[in-house]
């Protein structure tokens, strides 16, 4: 299989599926999606990953997929890191500043940033991303305090750790199948870049990303993520509920959610009928409002669930916006936007609609463009382009 040299494999190790992504990088601003792979997750639950072997042919027939679709096979991939074992800790750092001039030096903000990233790490843990999120100078907030005249400087950061075991093993696994590990990342910086506008990012906005098994919360401000929680609920536990409720197969209830589903029940005519779904060995009719009743009940505890994990975080005027599987069921946003009394938007930032059309492949596009941001992945650029991308990510 040919090598292109412009090519990158984004991959999204989720709690259901794994998505590959070809992705041909012409130029900074430009993601062409060359081939798509998807396989079910197998060998990691909410513990971590209970058969490394298993994950690696799930990996594997995910990676195949998507190869042969494209026809190359990149040699780079960044790859987006599951959720479970994600701990986020905002520290903080002070330096008291003694320079006979008085002007903050650059050696000052990387001592001070330094105090802010000495956080207890955990035994078996890693950290995968630190980086400042606020900056005070004497006690006021300031974009670069370099140069400007002060007496303590202060340095808020955010450390994300992740379980060391599985960074190992997702690691081995990718550099078995052939491929230089680019980056690693926290899926919610891939969700981020595939999901929220520039202008979203820096100015605020909370980002729901609803998966198979975990829905992970994620607020943005100042152009990064500076919270995110993760409940272990999502799509997986909203067919159970049809399941159990209406008495119908686990198989049974993922596509009927699919095709009738929906989040407000008075929407629905009283007399639509959902015919022949077997039920305790016989096929029966179902009345599709009750569906939309059991969905709705899980869709809206799920979403008070995550707004009292951010109950302390002051999210006045931000948007929210919903990703992931689990937004396409119609009425969602509506339902949402009661419960945050905010702005939503669903689905993929429209700037990307018509390179990432499905849902679950948002993440695994957006380590690629998380990866271009940060500099893991290397782009020949135009200087015009140049030009373009630092106006673009900053």
């Amino acid at each position: 299989m040919p090598k292109m040299a412009e090519s990158v494999l984004g991959l999204d190790i989720g709690s259901s599926k794994i998505s590959s992504v070809v992705c041909e990088l012409p130029q900074p601003q430009e993601v062409i999606i060359r081939g798509l792979g998807r396989s079910a997750t197998t060998g990691l639950d909410e513990t971590g990953i209970t058969d490394e072997d298993g994950l690696s042919q799930s990996i594997l027939r995910s990676v195949q997929r998507a190869t042969r679709a494209a026809s190359v096979k990149p040699g780079r991939v960044v790859v987006g890191l599951p959720t479970f074992g994600t701990r986020f800790v905002i520290n903080s750092g002070v330096l008291s500043l003694q320079h006979v001039s008085g002007l903050v030096q650059a050696e000052d903000v990387t001592q001070c940033l330094k105090r802010a990233m000495q956080v207890v790490r955990h035994p078996h843990e890693i950290m995968v991303h630190g980086s400042s999120i606020e900056t005070l100078l004497d006690g006021h907030p300031v974009d670069t305090p370099i140069g400007k005249a002060g007496r303590q400087l202060e340095i808020t950061a955010r450390v994300i750790f992740s379980d060391q075991n599985m960074v190992d093993s997702i690691t081995r696994i990718v550099k078995n199948l052939g491929f230089y590990v680019a980056g690693l990342s926290c899926d919610q910086f891939g969700a981020g870049a595939a999901c929220l506008s520039d202008a979203e990012r820096q100015y605020g906005a909370l980002l729901i990303d609803i998966g198979g098994k975990w829905t992970r919360a994620s607020l943005f401000q100042k152009g990064t993520l500076v919270l995110g929680s993760v409940m272990p609920v999502g799509g997986h536990r909203i067919t159970q509920d049809i399941a159990q409720c209406l008495r119908i197969p686990i198989s049974d209830a993922e596509r009927v959610k699919i095709k009738y589903g929906h989040v407000l029940p008075f929407v629905i005519p009283d007399g639509d009928i959902i015919p022949g779904i077997p039920s305790d060995g016989r096929p029966r009719d179902i009345r599709r409002r009750i569906l939309a009743e059991v969905i709705r009940a899980r869709v809206r505890e799920t979403l008070a669930l995550v707004r009292k994990k951010l109950r302390h975080v002051d999210m006045s005027g931000f948007p929210v916006i919903i990703a992931g599987g689990g937004s396409a069921i119609p009425g969602l946003g509506i339902l949402a936007s009661e419960i945050f009394e905010a702005p939503v938007r669903l689905g993929i930032h429209p700037q990307f609609h018509h390179t990432i059309r499905n849902p679950e492949d948002h993440v695994a596009v957006g380590v690629v463009l998380y990866g271009m941001k940060t500099g893991a992945i290397q782009v020949a650029q135009h200087p015009t382009t140049q030009r373009w991308w630092q106006r673009a990510w900053g």
